[in-house]
């Protein structure tokens, strides 16, 4: 990933219990990788077997062309509600290890806090049931189902469903192409022009809907151009790690590594299919037309910057019976560009755009061809 590592303790902690040489610079791409490998093994402490554990409370640099970004990740974990359950989890986690000190050990807690956990005298972080579970070959996400999750405080909380992938396709989407998952701040964050107000308010309502939790919606004017900026703000730390989690969307600046695999792989209707390029061409599509001479003709196409994602677009396209191609817009972008029957695309994708522009430029297309 485009993000550089402190070769701090921890992260070289992570290093050797995957048994992997470090490079001479560790990039975020190298960390995943190496906790992907710790996470198959029960024994290692919990704090390095996942990145934005691994990282908690180091500064990782960013570079661009213009300057260069010092961010600090703040990750703590969000905490259950207490649980007769889940205690019984934590008990039986210990139990097996024959000894709550090993169990403290993997999850970077103190003996008399596990004993507060397995007694439910206090709530217990997300940290100590992913543990517990992997010890006991549980799934988390399901014992999580009901319970209520929140923070270090309380006031952001909500109560955890266990919503499957294919069940939020279209979210997943905006959230990975659109959104920014902030590195400190326990913030979610997707931003629209005034052209793209209704999407917004759409990707809004159904973010409200499925995770039943408060969003913010506001405007600020744009710099020195007419019109505003809309911004969908969920401040919620429990969420914004789930989604890490359970979902695999990363924080912060991601653009170049994100893609669509694990989306298209659980899309197996035309339903699905259409949820998630719906989603993916109103936040990074093109819809619109050229002149040649005396003749118009329709234009399609997809940009981003990695290009595993337009291939996932391109086999969404070959799914619903369109043909396009790939190929490199300029040095950091690529495009996967519908070749053919662009008229029935239109005809099929815009009952369900919402993005003004992206609706004008389609029917404005079908006006001028037909």
């Amino acid at each position: 990933m485009v993000y550089e590592i402190p070769k701090c303790e921890t992260i070289l902690k992570a290093f050797e219990y995957a048994n992997e040489d470090i490079p001479k610079i560790i990039r975020l791409n190298h960390l995943r990788k190496i906790c992907n490998k710790n996470l198959k093994d029960w024994k290692i402490p919990i704090k390095y077997q996942y990145v934005w554990y691994c990282l908690n409370e180091q500064k990782i640099k960013r570079k661009t062309k213009r300057q260069i970004f010092n961010s600090k990740v703040t990750c703590y974990p969000f905490y259950i509600e207490m649980d007769k359950n889940i205690s019984k989890i934590i008990n039986s986690a210990v139990k097996k290890l024959d000894s709550r000190k090993k169990f403290a050990e993997l999850v970077n807690r103190s003996i008399p806090r596990v004993c507060d956990w397995i007694n439910g005298r206090i709530r217990i972080p997300i940290t100590a049931l992913l543990k517990a579970c992997q010890i006991l070959n549980k799934d988390p996400w399901i014992i999580l189902n009901g319970k209520l999750v929140s923070g270090q405080g309380t006031n952001e909380g909500f109560v955890f469903e266990n919503i499957k992938r294919k069940m939020i396709l279209d979210i997943l989407t905006w959230i990975k192409l659109e959104g920014h998952v902030a590195l400190e701040k326990g913030r979610i964050e997707i931003e629209q022009k005034d052209v793209g107000k209704n999407a917004l308010l759409r990707i809004n309502k159904r973010i409200k809907n499925k995770f039943k939790i408060n969003t913010h919606f506001y405007r600020r004017k744009r710099k020195n151009r007419e019109g505003w900026i809309y911004t969908l703000r969920i401040n919620s730390s429990p969420l914004k790690q789930i989604l890490f989690l359970k979902y695999g969307i990363d924080f912060g600046y991601k653009s170049p590594y994100v893609d669509l695999i694990d989306e298209v792989k659980v899309a197996k209707t035309k339903s699905d299919k259409l949820q998630i390029l719906v989603s993916a061409m109103e936040t990074e599509g093109h819809f619109g037309f050229a002149r040649f001479k005396k003749y118009v003709y329709p234009r399609c196409n997809f940009t981003s910057s990695n290009k595993i994602t337009t291939h996932n677009i391109k086999d969404l396209f070959s799914d619903l019976g369109f043909t396009s191609y790939i190929h490199k817009k300029d040095e950091f972008c690529w495009r996967v560009v519908l070749t053919k029957n662009c008229l029935k695309f239109y005809d099929l994708i815009s009952p369900y755009i919402t993005h003004q522009k992206k609706l004008k430029r389609i029917m404005e297309a079908k006006n001028l061809i037909l």
